[in-house]
């Protein structure tokens, strides 16, 4: 069976508008005869940030594969007790050199640090069980760095779906 790996952050059970057409489209490529994993953030990054839906979940293919990441956003932490002394003092000034500083790995604010943690998935799974296709969403635009990644570093090639783009 191909292999296809599926850059999806917002896939169930996201409470995220894109978790539907997500599903479908990886329910769809094993009906289609793939085997699928879909590269995802974990649920607790999730529940802190828009919230979970297990409905969602409901009907997946129990043939797609999902490897949760531990990614988070540190600018929506609501836990005051893990601030330091400067993001307490001095929040938007934290914010305005937290987005600097996201935008070196890749030029998207708020995830452009995730790339390097993207990249080394794909290249895990792909190391793993060789993919035929990698398929990325554009939620976020770092996911296409993962896909480009494999890409150069593998020769796999990849599809990038801007249903969702920002």
């Amino acid at each position: 069976m191909p292999h296809v790996i599926y850059v999806a952050i917002g896939f169930p059970p996201a409470a995220k508008s894109s978790a539907h057409r997500m599903k479908a489209t990886a329910n769809l490529l094993c009906e289609q005869g793939c085997d699928v994993t879909v590269v995802t953030i974990s649920r607790e990054s999730w529940l802190r940030e828009y919230g979970l839906d297990a409905t969602l979940s409901v009907g997946m293919n129990p043939r797609v594969r999902v490897v949760e990441l531990d990614l988070s956003r540190e600018d929506v932490d609501p836990d005051i007790r893990t601030y330091g002394w400067f993001r307490a003092r001095h929040p938007k000034r934290w914010i305005k050199h937290r987005r600097r500083r996201e935008q070196r790995p890749f030029p998207e604010p708020v995830f452009g640090i995730w790339r390097r943690a993207l990249e080394r998935a794909v290249l895990d799974i792909h190391d793993a069980r060789p993919a035929d296709l990698v398929l990325v969403s554009t939620v976020p635009y770092t996911g296409l760095a993962a896909a480009w990644k494999l890409w150069r570093a593998r020769g796999v090639p990849y599809a990038v779906d801007f249903r969702d783009a920002w």
